[in-house]
């Protein structure tokens, strides 16, 4: 068997896990809030990440109407080295990990 070892140079900078589902209209950033008082010890720092969502309507090569507006999908907990972040959304789960790895 390989033996493992680390590399002083880790061709990788950041690893990520991205698993994405169809959102459900009721499922908002307050769905995640009580992962807050679970998630404390591990991802002491929490983000609400605003999110922009708009509309155009061209005619004849010209826009006639526009919307715009902020929503929020979910929420980013951080760990206090700020290597590891969980991102929540209504739209999937995301978990990043910036080097150095140890493990």
């Amino acid at each position: 068997m390989a033996t493992v070892r680390h590399l002083r140079k880790v061709p990788i900078t950041e690893a990520i896990i991205d698993i994405r589902v169809n959102p459900l209209p009721d499922v908002t950033a307050r769905t995640f809030d009580q992962l807050r008082t679970v998630l404390v010890d591990s991802y002491p720092l929490v983000h609400e990440p605003p999110n922009s969502r708009g509309t155009l309507k061209i005619e004849a090569g010209k826009i006639v109407a526009s919307t715009t507006e902020v929503v929020s999908q979910g929420l980013h907990f951080k760990a206090a080295d700020s290597l590891t972040v969980a991102q929540f959304r209504s739209n999937g789960f995301t978990l990043n990990r910036l080097k150095p790895y140890t493990s």
